[in-house]
């Protein structure tokens, strides 16, 4: 499986593997299924007006169907219906959370790489690439990676957890394993290194996802963010 290799804005090298072609092809199917059942529901609404619907309420009915892989990147975290089944995340090669900006790009270049040319540039530019992109992730800067692996976030940021243990984050509950892996590299290399510039912007950012007030200092702020992550998911297994 290829890897993708992303350098964060604070120059922490991040490694992941790349969503196989197969992988894309299914989640891409299995958002079809949303465009065929918009597409009955579609004919359903025209055969109750006798197909007497203006310009602005057929391009008003056929918005969702224009818009719902872009609205659900956006509200999903990088993901379509399709993207969670098939298991498999946009994320951004900068190793910051993909914006607007990113997801609109490959979305628009959908055009190019799926509609125009049915589907041939995308699989070709992502068999060549090697990288999980299409022109549209090359375009937006993004890259679509799997979430099959397992990652272990038992390492030393967060030392044993005693069954009494209490959570003191709920709001971690909201976050994933790949979100922890992230916050658990960057925070790794940067005590290795003593770059506590690196820590405190790394628990500002944890802070603001998960709308928290650090009340104490910013280490162990991210090492209780990842104890009470691992004891609830511990719990929930």
């Amino acid at each position: 499986m290829n890897n993708v290799s992303i350098h964060t804005t604070q120059h922490v090298p991040l490694s992941y593997d790349a969503a196989n072609l197969g992988s894309r092809i299914g989640a891409f199917v299995l958002d079809l299924l949303f465009y065929v059942a918009w597409l009955i529901l579609y004919n359903i609404i025209e055969g109750l007006f006798d197909s007497d619907l203006s310009t602005a309420s057929q391009f008003a009915l056929w918005l969702p169907a224009m818009v719902y892989s872009l609205v659900c990147e956006v509200l999903f975290d990088g993901q379509t219906l399709g993207k969670m089944v098939a298991r498999i995340r946009v994320i951004s090669k900068d190793g910051v959370p993909a914006t607007f900006a990113n997801f609109f790009m490959r979305w628009m270049f959908r055009i190019i790489d799926i509609f125009m040319s049915g589907g041939s540039v995308a699989v070709v530019t992502i068999l060549m690439n090697g990288k999980g992109q299409r022109l549209g992730d090359i375009a937006a800067g993004t890259a679509v990676i799997s979430l099959n692996k397992k990652y272990n976030i038992n390492t030393n940021i967060a030392a044993e957890i005693d069954s009494d243990y209490d959570i003191t984050y709920k709001e971690v509950a909201n976050l994933t394993d790949y979100d922890i892996l992230l916050i658990k590299k960057i925070f790794n290399y940067a005590f290795k290194r003593r770059n506590f510039i690196l820590l405190e912007q790394l628990s500002e950012q944890v802070s603001l996802v998960l709308n928290v007030k650090v009340e104490n200092d910013r280490e162990e702020f991210l090492r209780t963010v990842v104890k009470d992550y691992q004891f609830m998911m511990s719990v929930s297994n």
